[in-house]
């Protein structure tokens, strides 16, 4: 696979962050500069600056000269990275209904429940992210912002591992998030961010069963 030579860096990390959160390289596995240089026909740097963009999402660790090492992982990590999440959603809830139009607020909510209830495998965790994410461009917090879309790749990729895309888990949380916005809507902010926190707390009693 030969890379158009606009943006090299960046392709790279890219492709190679999508191929780790879709599970296509495996948790723990070797990337290897030498052999990432030949697969994509790049020089060493574009190669060298997609590792480091990695290790800054905290999806690689170990970087040495000749590569780094996928992040592996034990139920601690697992339920570190959903309680951030769980921090961060809650706070941008509460933020944004203080900072922005609520109305505005809710009407972009609404559209991304509607296309994550019809989403496919590959659109639903996209959809996913934007509704969240929503509460994150009203909440007038780059820092909550630039955390929380460092800290749902991590979440997408253990979600994809051991969620996976079962019809219940679909179902359960369409439905979480549809109550969310019903409250948020009516105004009942502590019960939205309530409501959020029992989402993640969901997510949590999963990765728990998956993992044992």
């Amino acid at each position: 696979m030969k890379l158009e030579r606009v943006s090299l860096s960046k392709r790279l990390y890219e492709q190679l962050k999508k191929d780790i959160v879709e599970c296509r390289i495996e948790f723990g596995e070797k990337l290897i500069n030498r052999e990432l240089q030949q697969k994509y026909g790049v020089s060493s740097t574009p190669v060298r600056d997609a590792i480091n963009h990695l290790y800054l999402d905290g999806l690689v660790e170990n970087i040495s000269n000749t590569g780094a090492k996928v992040v592996t992982f034990d139920l601690q990590f697992v339920l570190e990275v959903n309680e951030m999440l769980t921090l961060l959603c809650n706070a941008a809830v509460e933020c944004s209904a203080v900072r922005a139009d609520r109305d505005e607020v809710c009407a972009q909510l609404e559209k991304a429940l509607l296309k994550q209830q019809s989403a496919v495998l590959e659109e639903y965790y996209r959809c996913d992210f934007l509704f969240h994410k929503v509460f994150f461009d009203h909440c007038k917090n780059t820092q909550y912002q630039k955390n929380y879309s460092r800290y749902h790749v991590l979440f997408e990729m253990l979600a994809r591992r051991f969620h996976g895309f079962q019809e219940d888990n679909r179902k359960s949380s369409i439905k979480q998030h549809q109550e969310i916005l019903e409250s948020y809507r009516a105004g009942d902010i502590a019960l939205a961010a309530q409501q959020m926190r029992a989402h993640f707390a969901h997510a949590e009693r999963l990765f728990r069963q998956y993992m044992d």
